[in-house]
């Protein structure tokens, strides 16, 4: 815990009983009011509890926060929201360095285009690497892209799903998987050409971030083995979400192979994010055919 400084506001791990703030920060942060759809209770108790969590106090108000999960030498910063009243005052270059130790060899960050953040994770020794854009799609025609990939469901403690997200996705992570497919009803699935699996992946069937009657899925992560399977996967399963949802959003990498054909089959671009990371040029091109995953906390 930091010493109280003489604007008031303290540095601390956060408490369980933070977490109810979380949402009135980041409707703060950003200037607007929470979104009616977004109810991220279970994602931050989930950070709280299996990650690295610091907040920015002053009194009872949480004024800034940060979250990160690290898994073996993989840290991915999965929150940083700083009030609006409080910015420019260093709080969020302390709440980076209290969740994001330099000493972990691979960090990460999916973040937005707001100039000061791009400076804060620059400056930590996060490098922007490519943009991502986020994609959506009501009407959409994916039969182009068919590749003979079929879709088999899974089971997310299959402990051979567990380690070809490990591969691919670079870090262990069994319980956020767990969390995933229960929180936000992730189906698991195995991708397959002639009996031999090319890739995993998930469908998400309830967008936090949506409201719930909205029939808005989502895809990812997503990953192959051979970047030249990432274009038939992604669209076997969006093959298997299309009779299902109303909608579907995916995050697409710039380099993905997917993502000119994505737009040529209906798909239009509503946002675009930037993965900063720390790490080697060889690690940052392995994830060029792998789909994030919204905020990018599994």
């Amino acid at each position: 815990m930091t010493p109280d400084r003489p604007d008031g506001i303290e540095l601390r791990p956060a408490r369980a009983s933070d977490i109810t703030q979380f949402d009135r920060l980041w409707a703060e942060a950003e200037r607007e009011e929470p979104s009616p759809g977004d109810d991220s209770l279970s994602l931050y108790a989930h950070e709280v509890a299996t990650g690295t969590v610091w907040v920015a106090a002053r009194g009872d108000r949480i004024v800034g926060m940060a979250a990160s999960l690290i898994r073996g030498d993989v840290a991915v910063l999965a929150e940083l929201a700083v009030a609006a009243d409080v910015q420019n005052r260093g709080i969020g270059r302390r709440l980076l360095a209290a969740v994001m130790p330099a000493d972990v060899p691979e960090r990460f960050t999916l973040s937005s285009r707001d100039r000061r953040a791009v400076g804060l994770y620059v400056r930590a020794g996060m490098t922007p690497r490519w943009p991502v854009y986020e994609l959506r799609g009501e009407r959409f025609d994916v039969r182009d892209l068919d590749g003979g990939v079929q879709v088999a469901v899974a089971a997310v403690d299959d402990p051979a799903f567990v380690a070809w997200d490990a591969r691919v996705g670079l870090r262990h992570r069994p319980h956020d998987l767990a969390f995933v497919a229960d929180e936000v009803a992730a189906q698991p699935l195995w991708f397959r050409r002639g009996g031999a699996t090319v890739g995993y992946g998930f469908v998400v069937q309830r967008m936090a971030d949506e409201p719930k009657q909205s029939g808005t899925y989502g895809v990812g992560p997503l990953g192959v083995a051979d970047p030249g399977d990432a274009r038939a996967c992604v669209a076997a399963a969006l093959a298997w979400a299309r009779p299902r949802a109303r909608a579907v959003r995916l995050d697409v990498p710039a380099p993905h192979p997917a993502l000119a054909p994505l737009l040529e089959a209906g798909f239009r671009i509503v946002d675009d994010d930037h993965v900063f990371c720390s790490s080697s040029a060889a690690a940052a091109d392995a994830l060029a055919s792998y789909l994030p995953t919204f905020a990018e906390i599994y």
